[in-house]
């Protein structure tokens, strides 16, 4: 039982790890890490079913 319960807490514990290298620890929106990553996903998936893709974003502010 106690190395079960040890599994579990581990995998807790990764989980959070990815959650918080993937989302803003003060919003919990997504960062440039995720969106970069499911942008470059989404740009695979696109050209091997061959479709277009359109992205919209704001401008930068400086």
């Amino acid at each position: 039982m106690l190395v079960f319960r040890e599994i579990i807490e581990r995998k807790h514990y990764e989980e959070q790890l990815k959650y918080n290298a993937l989302h803003d620890m003060l919003t919990g929106l997504p960062n440039r890490r995720l969106c970069r990553d499911r942008l470059t996903s989404d740009i695979i998936h696109a050209r091997c079913n061959q479709e277009c893709l359109a992205v919209m974003a704001p401008a930068t502010l400086r």
